[in-house]
């Protein structure tokens, strides 16, 4: 990180977390790898490397992905509970959710998690209608969040969403 960045200003919280979104895109490449069935090969004796290889490339089995996709379907978000209104849903929130297409869109986010250890959403005021904000999933390479310490990550202090474009 420079040294002439002012300690928690907004440039100092860009350097720290992009530092930090690198170190978590490494890790999701190598859990992603994993979900595809695309993991190392176990070690081979230089003198049998070559006969073996075509073998170990044939027989592996994926069961990361297995393990991934099988309990993303059956985690499903059906509605919200909100205070003491245990008998009833909260019929606002499961509007807001469904206007964002979350119903269906969620399940990505739950992949995501389950396969990179986090996933992230954003949320943003609607321009067009300010009773319905603008909800999507974001992936783990693209954003990353930082907490107040010793708030067991309920208050934020800081997000970095990065994307790369033309």
């Amino acid at each position: 990180m420079p040294a002439d960045l002012v300690r928690m200003s907004p440039l100092w919280w860009v350097s720290k977390l992009h530092k930090r979104l690198e170190e978590q895109e490494e890790d999701c490449e190598f859990f992603d790898a994993y979900y595809r069935g695309d993991h190392p090969l176990p070690w081979l004796a230089p003198q049998a490397r070559q006969e073996f290889r075509r073998i170990l490339l044939m027989t592996r089995s994926n069961y990361m992905g297995l393990v991934c996709d099988a309990t993303a379907e059956r985690l499903q978000i059906e509605g919200f509970r909100l205070g003491t209104d245990v008998e009833g849903g909260d019929e606002d929130t499961w509007r807001i959710w469904q206007a964002n297409n979350l119903d269906s869109d969620s399940d990505q986010g739950i992949l995501e998690a389950l396969i990179c250890g986090k996933s992230y959403m954003l949320v943003a005021p609607n321009p067009a209608d300010d009773k319905t904000p603008l909800m999507w999933v974001e992936h783990p390479s693209e954003a990353i969040v930082a907490y107040q310490p010793g708030s067991n990550r309920r208050i934020r202090k800081a997000g970095l969403k990065v994307w790369e474009d033309d």
